[in-house]
């Protein structure tokens, strides 16, 4: 059996790191409220593009290791992968 698990926001707690990432990098001062969208370009402004390169650099930064589980989700996976 195969099962697809979404990470950002579902097993992992992303946005904290991120913000962390963008607001240090990039001189910003956002907040985990400012995020009402996926569409990082809208909250961060500038175009498609812009954002998708933010988010490969943060990929590639230290912060991106700094990203912790979602209370519960660890235990949460080793249920789904128990044998029945």
């Amino acid at each position: 059996m195969l099962i697809g698990i979404d990470l950002d926001e579902v097993i992992s707690d992303t946005l904290p790191a991120l913000i962390k990432f963008h607001n240090e990098k990039y001189g910003t001062n956002l907040k985990k409220e400012d995020f009402s969208s996926y569409r990082f370009e809208d909250v961060w402004g500038g175009t498609r593009e812009d954002a998708i390169r933010k988010v490969l650099e943060f990929y590639r930064s230290r912060y991106y290791n700094t990203i912790k589980p979602v209370e519960g989700a660890v235990e949460g996976i080793k249920k789904l992968g128990e044998k029945k």
